[in-house]
């Protein structure tokens, strides 16, 4: 140990003096602190105050806004656009690097207290039938747009907004300048006429008509549900309506009509990987993200830019020059924190050397190339919730929960946690876990109430424990159980857990059938050939948009 903490030591001083030599190369090369952003006249407000607080944030770094014509053949060697995916669409700019950080979303909306109300948020209104009254053809009556024989008399109500109007056209294939309807200036003007119109319908921008909190800041305002198949109901893909978070992520994954809403996006020719234009990108997806709204946009979906933030270089640290100060001082503060890392690392193993034996290879997860139930470890002792989660009450009361072999034969390895503190009270039915792989995530329920009086710090250092030991070392929460006898009462133990997960099987290949739609290359992706079992980790290879399919039809509905 002696001589393990003396070579520690040497390594220290070895490593300080390299980052003397570091600083003193930064010193004389210098770390580029200027950014140049070009955009088009449309970003041009939210671009400027996106500058504004970027520098505000960062004393000694400038901004530099610059116009961007979409026309041009060819993009600077330096520098970053930011520009809609309409407005480089056309353009002859090659890129190599794009990244979303921010939408520009309209909506169509109604009063909430339209006498139709109910019958339009259960089935939806397509883009042919929202063209009746727009266009004028065939009147302006409830009936002729909903199909029936209503005779109450439709208002329609047109912004003036040319890139809502040019939304409108692109959604419903009206000509902008034949849209028919009550025009008024502005979205005040807009949103106080349809809230005293109860037959009012029209289209605004999202940001219209949520607060800072993301909440609909009138109730009389209510959101369309788009019928995007025009099949005279809200199938399951289109029901993304239940709260704005749903719908943000609705929008992200693909499930809302594309002629509604473009991206905003921050365009390259290379990745930023370093210095100033690194760390705007890293602020864009962060605090940058609060400016959308005072500029009519709206926010990344929740979770998307901490994935997008997770997805850029982590090779290439952001340079940040120090203020001047005593060099020996640092130097001597770094060589401090290597010997206290450098120690932690031995005592860890020297922890792991003298650490019993592993818990009974029955607790530990088999993974093999396919997923049966064949291959769950179900132990007996622990109460199971079908959310797919466990508890087990240890001796001096305290309850460890985590989540089922099952959920994360799905997943695959697990790359994230998103877990709660320790001393947060927890709710049953209430989310407090998230799986995340690579971005993509699955939201996981508590299957008790309490305070947790404990979190599993293991899981931060390495989250795929979770994978391969669900039961023992990959345990997530202690918990002080507020009401064990009663909530216990609809948990299972292992013998009826078995039962009841073969049903899920069953479910399983049920989902995997109706989501991929016969699609044969899909299906071929999550099924073996041989027996037809299902793949381990089936989830890895699909995006974001099958990983939601999961939470909403699958884990969303395993409690009830």
């Amino acid at each position: 140990m002696k001589n393990a903490i003396f070579l520690i030591i040497c390594f220290s001083l070895l490593q300080t003096g390299n980052v003397r030599s570091q600083e003193a190369k930064a010193k004389v090369t210098g770390a580029d602190s200027d950014v140049t952003l070009m955009t088009t006249t449309e970003l041009n407000g939210l671009v400027s105050l996106w500058a504004k607080g970027f520098e505000g944030a960062n004393p000694g770094m400038r901004v530099n806004v610059t116009p961007f014509n979409p026309d041009q053949s060819e993009m600077n060697t330096r520098g970053l656009i930011l520009v809609t995916d309409n407005g480089l669409g056309n353009s002859g700019t090659e890129a190599s690097w794009k990244m979303a950080v921010g939408r520009d979303i309209v909506v169509p909306v109604i009063n909430a207290n339209c006498p139709y109300s109910d019958v339009i948020s259960r089935n939806g209104l397509s883009a042919e039938k929202m063209k009746v009254p727009f266009s004028g053809a065939g009147g302006s009556t409830w009936g002729a747009m909903l199909g029936n024989d209503q005779k109450g008399e439709i208002r329609t109500y047109i912004i003036n907004d040319n890139s809502v109007k040019a939304y409108m056209s692109a959604f419903m294939g009206v000509n902008a300048d034949n849209l028919s309807g009550t025009g008024v200036e502005n979205a005040g003007e807009l949103l106080s006429a349809l809230q005293n119109d109860p037959n009012g319908i029209a289209f605004c921008r999202l940001s219209d008509i949520t607060g800072p909190e993301g909440l609909i800041l009138n109730g009389n305002i209510k959101m369309i549900p788009v019928d995007v198949n025009n099949n005279g109901q809200l199938d399951y893909f289109e029901q993304i309506y239940s709260d704005l978070a749903s719908f943000n992520r609705g929008v992200y994954i693909g499930k809302y009509p594309k002629s509604l809403f473009s991206n905003i996006f921050a365009v390259s020719t290379i990745q930023p990987a370093e210095g100033a234009e690194l760390a705007f990108v890293r602020w864009l997806l962060s605090d940058g993200q609060q400016l959308l709204a005072e500029n009519g946009y709206t926010e990344l979906a929740g979770g998307e830019a901490m994935a997008k933030a997770a997805g850029l270089n982590e090779g290439q640290a952001t340079v940040i020059t120090l203020p001047e100060g005593p060099s020996v001082f640092r130097a001597f503060l770094i060589m401090v924190a290597v010997i206290v890392a450098g120690g932690l690392v031995l005592y860890s193993i020297y922890r792991l050397v003298r650490a019993p034996g592993k818990l009974s290879p029955a607790f530990e997860s088999v993974h093999n190339a396919a997923f049966s139930e064949k291959s769950l470890v179900v132990p007996k002792g622990l109460l199971f919730d079908k959310t797919h989660t466990w508890a087990f009450m240890e001796r001096d009361g305290a309850v460890r929960i985590g989540v089922d072999d099952f959920i994360q034969h799905i997943t695959g390895t697990v790359t994230r946690l998103k877990m709660k503190k320790q001393g947060e009270k927890i709710v049953k039915g209430e989310q407090i876990l998230s799986l995340i792989q690579n971005g993509k995530q699955l939201n996981i329920y508590s299957p008790l109430s309490g305070t947790i009086t404990a979190t599993n710090e293991i899981l931060t250092r390495n989250s795929s424990i979770i994978n391969s030991s669900p039961y023992s070392d990959g345990w997530v929460y202690k918990i002080e159980p507020e009401n064990w006898i009663k909530e216990t009462r609809v948990m299972i133990m292992a013998e009826k857990y078995s039962e009841w997960v073969r049903d899920e099987f069953s479910r399983l290949k049920d989902f995997l059938a109706t989501t991929l739609g016969g699609n044969e290359l899909k299906l071929s992706q999550v099924v073996l050939q041989d027996g037809g079992e299902i793949r381990e980790g089936l989830l890895e290879d699909f995006g974001p948009e099958i990983w939601e399919d999961f939470q909403t039809g699958f884990i969303d509905k395993s409690g009830s």
